[in-house]
């Protein structure tokens, strides 16, 4: 992959650019894994492409290079990349992805970032709006304050404005001393104190010859705070908290990077809430602010705790000292990990991609150049250095920088190649299969026959079959170029949260790789094309249909198989008849285990003798987990409350208390599973509590308070799946939380799995009257029937809806009107369990809307 890193710029943060850019450099260089490209902007504005020594970069001295040549990013989304100019001669360099290392205007304001949208290039950090608002003290001030997150007071100047007038008003205000600023700056650069009139109209015209707008800020007496936060938007981390001791010394630019009196420490001397309350705070702005990819935000405390936001940075330093990065090291994430995490985040956002379409071509990243071709061409993303697979079919290969196959359109015979702008314009495809960059050719069998030497000590694959055949055969080729480690996970209900709680772990340890849409067999294998990336960790998801290809998982070869349950859910789509039978399919996910690989499997199954079995004969180590005692990971206690599920749990001998924001016992033991699989992983104990912590997984058994006339109401949302064992542990939740001074209520719908032979909603009756539910509301045309009668009589109130679900769903005024008639019901203080779906058809998923529309009600 082709790094772009840029560095300099024109703003008075040119210097720390350098030592910054210096840092990341020799850190990325450290990683083996990109092509560097290093482009320098010097004070006046000038580009330049640098190759020189990365030390001469930190004290300027790259500038003076002889073998500098003129480039500048093209706006030309056509390029997506550099425009080089070398003598008489102009070059194009394409760039997968650029890291702006950048502080101030022109860097961190919103200005590069549009240069990059208009080229089409991926980059590292926030957008447009998200960088010129932070860049912007008066506006970050405006938006956190619009979004009820406090700041610092302030008034804001401009030039137009009388400045004898306003600098009145903030003496009257806000007495002294005073901090000026200009509104766009960074570095403490061109902020004043002001201790009296005289020195506030000074600083206030000082500002002024950095910007056109000033603010002036009340001084806090507080401790000062800082917090970095990494991720994208929604699913952003926040670091420890950091603190500063200025010991009465004003943090200017001289005293923040030179002065050594001036004590930072990346673990503050605080409250743990009061930690907890700012990292929270953090990663609101964050979102609020619309930030991507980093930020580092400070903070003033003070002394009776009130948390105000000082200013935000959406590119904070990375010299040697800066803060952003030890404070993700004091969080257990080297400079590598975060450097990582921020390119692989910047190529995710702008991957062209798209593996969860449903259109074969779109998951594989293919399709016709145009609908008149002869043949199709498969474009993918990686550079030949990082894919380096090769055109075949005729005996001829052409490539513009990014890989091509020229397959044989299964209408024409004999096929043909696509014409391109050409790299290897005078390469045979047999003189590209024999170069060192070759690895693996996809070919038909009549040119393999003839052309055997060619393709002595390379990857070889013969099929008529394109589409099936390349996936199949990207994901083999990476899988063994790579040294990712694997966990597959499989399961009859209970995959999606423990891959959640897998990906929260392993984000920031190097890069992560998950299915998003596992029920295909091309879907695996397009996920695995994306290890070309070289991650240290794959979570791959596989249902029970691609588990039925034996060879998918031969050629997944996980590290570690994960068997979260293998219940009869799903059965019928799977066309099982017993539990054996789906013992035997789930555990065929251990059957590509590497040599020494672990299969994790839930020990509480019925039949987890027969699992142990399954996966000892696929040469698995078999590791078990669960509330069993005899479990190599176990829960020995678990405590639901309203803020969530607090676990003790034993693994491999080692005790670990953690908290997860899910409720249920299998919920608790999906988070086992994943934290036995991380240790399993060689990652700490310690480190996978923390991270999953704040693991949310959408509409399983989450627990949210809803605003509600004048008060509020507890809902738990658990509108995913109605399977019934979903359908029991939900209940069971509900009979563990304290109603308080509301009352229980249930709000359950047709289940799928019972359709077929609705009479098995009786099984429901138990676990309802075992939840001392209060008020029942029965949505659809199936269960009430069943089960209102016999729970009438045991005194609960029950409202029916017996409308058909698929009906409700559809009809918008009927769905409006159902959604009210829930409303109405609800109390403030209830408790409110929502569980429903409709039948046959996952994706009209009644309760998920229910549940969506009660949020767009009461918080309107």
């Amino acid at each position: 992959m082709d790094l772009a890193i840029i560095f300099g710029g024109t703003s008075t943060e040119h210097d720390i650019s350098l030592l910054s850019a210096e840092n990341v450099i020799k850190t990325v260089k450290s990683m083996n894994r990109y092509d560097l490209t290093l482009i320098g902007i010097t004070k006046k504005g000038k580009w330049l492409l640098y190759s020189g020594d990365v030390e001469k970069i930190g004290n300027g001295q790259w500038e003076k290079d002889p073998k500098n040549l003129n480039a500048v990013i093209s706006p030309d989304a056509f390029h997506k990349g550099l425009i080089i100019f070398e003598k008489d001669t102009v070059k194009f360099k394409r760039i997968d992805v650029v890291f702006p290392v950048l502080h101030g205007k022109n860097g961190e304001d919103g200005t590069i970032q549009g240069l990059f949208e208009m080229a089409g290039i991926p980059y590292v950090g926030c957008g447009v709006l998200a960088s010129a608002n932070c860049m912007n003290k008066l506006y970050t001030h405006m938006v956190l304050d619009q979004n009820g997150i406090k700041t610092s007071p302030y008034i804001s100047i401009k030039t137009t404005d009388e400045i004898e007038n306003i600098c009145k008003k903030a003496e009257s205000d806000f007495g002294y001393p005073l901090y000026v600023k200009p509104v766009c700056g960074g570095s403490s650069i061109g902020i004043t104190k002001a201790v009296d009139y005289k020195t506030l109209i000074e600083g206030v015209n000082y500002a002024f010859t950095f910007d056109k707008t000033a603010i002036i800020e009340k001084n806090i007496n507080s401790s000062e705070l800082r917090v970095g936060v990494l991720g994208s938007k929604g699913k952003a981390i926040a670091s420890k908290v950091g603190e500063i001791f200025s010991n009465g010394i004003f943090c200017n630019y001289e005293a923040k990077y030179f002065n050594d009196s001036i004590k930072k420490t990346t673990n503050a001397e605080i409250d743990e809430k009061i930690s907890e309350q700012v990292r929270e705070i953090a990663i609101k702005a964050f979102n609020v602010l619309d930030c991507e990819g980093l930020a580092r935000i400070d903070f003033f405390l003070t002394e009776d705790n009130t948390i105000l936001i000082n200013e935000v940075n959406t590119l904070p330093g990375f010299t040697a000292k800066s803060a952003y990065h030890m404070l993700f090291e004091e969080s257990g994430f080297t400079l590598s990990n975060v450097c990582e995490t921020l390119i692989h985040q910047a190529y995710e956002k702008f991957d062209d991609l798209s593996f969860s379409s449903v259109a074969l071509e779109n998951r594989l990243g293919c399709a016709p150049e145009n609908k008149n071709s002869e043949g199709f061409s498969f474009k993918w993303v990686y550079k030949k250095r990082q894919l380096p697979y090769k055109n075949v079919a005729t005996g001829e290969a052409k490539t513009d920088g990014y890989v091509f196959f020229a397959m044989r359109s299964p209408n024409v015979k004999g096929g043909s190649i696509l014409k391109t702008n050409l790299l290897y314009d005078n390469m045979t495809f047999a003189e590209i299969v024999k170069s060192p960059d070759c690895v693996a050719a996809v070919t038909t069998k009549d040119f393999f026959e003839s052309n055997k030497k060619i393709f002595e000590g390379k990857h070889v694959y013969i099929s008529e079959k394109q589409e099936r055949l390349i996936a199949k055969a990207f994901a083999m080729v990476f899988r063994e170029k790579t040294t990712t480690k694997i966990v597959a996970v499989t399961g009859s209900v209970g995959k999606t949260t423990t891959c959640a709680a897998l990906s929260s772990i392993f984000y920031g340890k190097g890069t992560l790789v998950k299915s998003s849409s596992a029920n295909s067999r091309y879907a695996i294998y397009t996920v695995m094309t994306r290890l070309a990336c070289f991650p240290d960790y794959a979570v791959i998801e596989c249902c029970g249909h691609t588990l039925y290809n034996y060879s998918i998982t031969q050629d997944i070869r996980p590290d570690i198989a994960i068997v979260t349950n293998t219940s009869l859910a799903h059965a019928k789509e799977l066309n099982i008849k017993t539990p054996e039978e789906m013992v035997k399919l789930k555990t065929r996910v251990c059957k590509g285990l590497v040599k020494g690989g672990y299969a994790v499997i839930n020990r509480d199954m019925p039949l987890f003798s027969l699992a142990k079995t399954e996966a000892e004969n696929y040469g698995a180590n078999v590791v078990s987990y669960g509330y069993d005692e005899n479990a190599d990971a176990k829960i020995l206690s678990s405590e639901i409350t309203k803020n969530g599920q607090v676990i003790d749990a034993e693994i491999f001998g080692e005790k670990i208390t953690f908290t997860i924001p899910l409720l249920g016992k299998a919920i608790a033991t999906n988070y086992l599973a994943a934290m036995t699989a991380a240790k399993l992983s060689g990652i700490s104990l310690e480190y996978s509590a923390e991270r999953i912590k704040r693991t949310q997984v959408a509409h399983r058994q989450q627990l949210i308070t809803l605003p509600y006339k004048n008060s509020s109401f507890l809902l738990i949302d658990d509108a995913y799946n109605a399977q019934p064992e979903s359908v029991f542990e939900s209940l069971d939740v509900l009979s563990m939380l304290d109603k308080g001074t509301g009352r229980k209520v249930a709000v359950i719908g047709d289940v799928v799995a019972f359709t077929e032979s609705p009479h098995d909603y009786k099984t429901f009756v138990e676990p309802i009257l075992n939840a001392k539910i209060d008020l029942l509301i029965l949505v659809g045309e199936l269960i009430h029937e069943i089960i209102a009668p016999e729970i009438r009589e045991k005194g609960i109130q029950i409202v029916t809806i017996p409308q058909d679900l698929e009906k409700i769903y559809k009809d918008k005024t009927l769905f409006n009107e159902t959604v009210q008639k829930i409303l109405n019901e609800i109390q403030p203080q209830d408790v409110v369990l929502i569980k429903a779906t409709s039948r046959g058809n996952d994706n009209n998923n009644i309760a998920l809307a229910i549940v969506n529309a009660l949020h767009s009600q009461v918080n309107s």
